[in-house]
């Protein structure tokens, strides 16, 4: 069975940890809304969009930082 981290995974982990630091889980679906009020309605048209059933705006994750913000700010 292959590790679904690659080796260098526990190594990174353990750095977190002597800082300590805590993982952050952030789910791949994300509101669009604070990506395109950040990098703009450019953004639109180079990332994958759906729409949930209640009719909120998703997309992929383009990268890590808002879904962390959002987060903490949220904790």
């Amino acid at each position: 069975m292959t590790s679904r981290y690659p080796a260098i995974a526990s190594d990174i982990a353990k750095l977190f940890a002597a800082r300590n630091t805590h993982a952050v889980e952030v789910a791949v679906l994300q509101p669009a809304d604070p990506f395109l009020d950040m990098a703009g309605e450019d953004l639109r048209r180079r990332i994958f969009l759906t729409e949930s059933e209640t009719g909120l705006t998703l997309c992929l994750r383009p990268e890590f930082t808002i879904p962390v913000c959002l987060d903490h700010i949220s904790s």
